[in-house]
């Protein structure tokens, strides 16, 4: 045995210095890219990929709660992204290889810059998919659309475009961060441990489809995430979540939890409104289904200002006349708060009001016009040619009227 008194200085180095790199840990390659306090006393983490059209879809729909909710310390929220996971549909190798370049210079800008950072990478990439991809039908059908950008070809792109779509991802995305491709150097073996490393965690995780996501613990469905949004204010989760439940054909009580989450919406939104009304009024005909359905159309018009509302509620009364008394007049009113609102269907109806029903036509209003001898030439003519099938004129004769109309009321 070599007593201590005669090693020398580089050979207590080498001892412990070997000791010490031995002990360096290594790199945790299933971490994510973690937003808010990991001490948060909810734990959200989101198992997608960058090549994954449902994946894309919910982080395009719920980025703004998902942040929210790591900025207000609700919840740490972890995105862990699993490298060339893609859905199906033509094109698969080319898919996989883009999907996996993708991930590569995702996981070096979270690895060179804050998570906020690699947030608006992802959302950069969304974009463009979203600006170029020419969508040919619905991607849940196999057709090509920004959801499904990995698989697109020539055909499903500008014709002008002169780069893989992947490159022109990565030209717009990584200069918003201040990098460029050079800042990141893609190392081919390490990047494979890092994929093999992602994938293994989905072995340990009962889920059904992509993205996964676990809410302390518990596997969550995008279904799930949005009724829980939907619950936190956001109309537009509201909107997703029943329309989503709607689709659960085999679901006894779809049409009830549906019609609560677009009553939700409606308070926000006049074209939930619409969905809320629509959705109401195919159960059935009774008078209480009618009333619900009139009386959300009438808070989308009235309370939102929206133009669609407005003119669908002058429909649903002049189909259903018997529901409100005066129903003739109501629709008429209505059909004019669209056309001003800029609703060309809303004027083209006041224009059939006036053209067939001489009770609808307001006396005064009327007087109005025709004492401007030059407007009431051309409301004259706006009628002539609207008689004669001119569906503009008949658009800008409903139009001036319901303008005159509404600046007597």
């Amino acid at each position: 045995m070599t007593p201590i008194k005669t090693l020398t200085l580089a050979a207590l180095w080498t001892v412990f210095g070997t000791l010490a790199i031995a002990q360096e840990p290594e790199p945790d390659l299933t971490s994510g890219v973690l937003f808010g306090d990991p001490a948060a006393t909810s734990e959200l983490k989101i198992y997608a990929s960058i090549g994954c059209p449902y994946c894309l879809e919910f982080l395009s729909n719920t980025h703004t709660e998902l942040l929210a909710l790591a900025q207000t310390g609700q919840a740490s929220v972890e995105v862990i992204e699993i490298p060339g996971y893609i859905g199906s549909g033509k094109n698969r190798d080319l898919a996989s290889r883009r999907a996996r370049k993708m991930s590569a210079y995702l996981h070096c800008i979270s690895q060179e810059k804050e998570p906020w950072d690699y947030m608006r990478a992802v959302l950069s990439v969304i974009d463009t998919a979203q600006t170029v991809v020419r969508a040919k039908g619905d991607w849940k059908d196999g057709e090509v659309s920004w959801q499904n950008w990995a698989h697109a070809d020539q055909t499903d792109l500008p014709a002008a475009l002169d780069q893989d779509i992947s490159d022109l991802m990565l030209e717009l995305a990584l200069p918003l961060l201040d990098m460029d491709k050079e800042d990141c150097t893609i190392d081919s073996d390490g990047f494979r441990a890092l994929a093999k490393a992602r994938s293994s965690l989905l072995s340990d995780l009962d889920y059904a489809s992509f993205p996964v996501i676990s809410l302390n613990g518990e596997i969550k469905t995008t279904t799930d995430m949005y009724e829980i949004f939907c619950g936190a204010g956001s109309w537009e989760s509201c909107m997703r979540f029943g329309t989503d439940v709607l689709h659960e054909v085999g679901r006894p009580d779809r049409h009830r939890v549906a019609k609560s989450a677009f009553r939700e919406a409606c308070k926000t939104s006049g074209g939930a409104c619409n969905v809320l009304a629509h959705l109401v009024s195919q159960e059935g005909t009774e008078v209480y289904d009618l009333d619900y359905a009139f009386a959300a159309l009438l808070e989308g018009c009235d309370e939102h200002d929206y133009n669609k509302s407005c003119f669908e509620l002058g429909a649903f009364l002049t189909t259903n006349p018997s529901l409100k008394e005066d129903a003739p007049r109501l629709a008429h009113i209505s059909f004019m708060r669209g056309c001003i609102l800029k609703s060309i269907e809303s004027c083209q109806a006041v224009a059939k009001n006036l053209t067939s029903s001489s009770e609808l036509v307001d006396a005064s209003a009327m007087e109005f016009i025709q004492q401007s001898a030059e407007g009431a030439a051309e409301f004259s003519q706006h009628q002539t040619n609207c008689s004669q099938g001119d569906s503009d004129a008949c658009g800008s004769l409903g139009y001036t009227y319901s303008r005159v109309w509404a600046a007597q009321q």
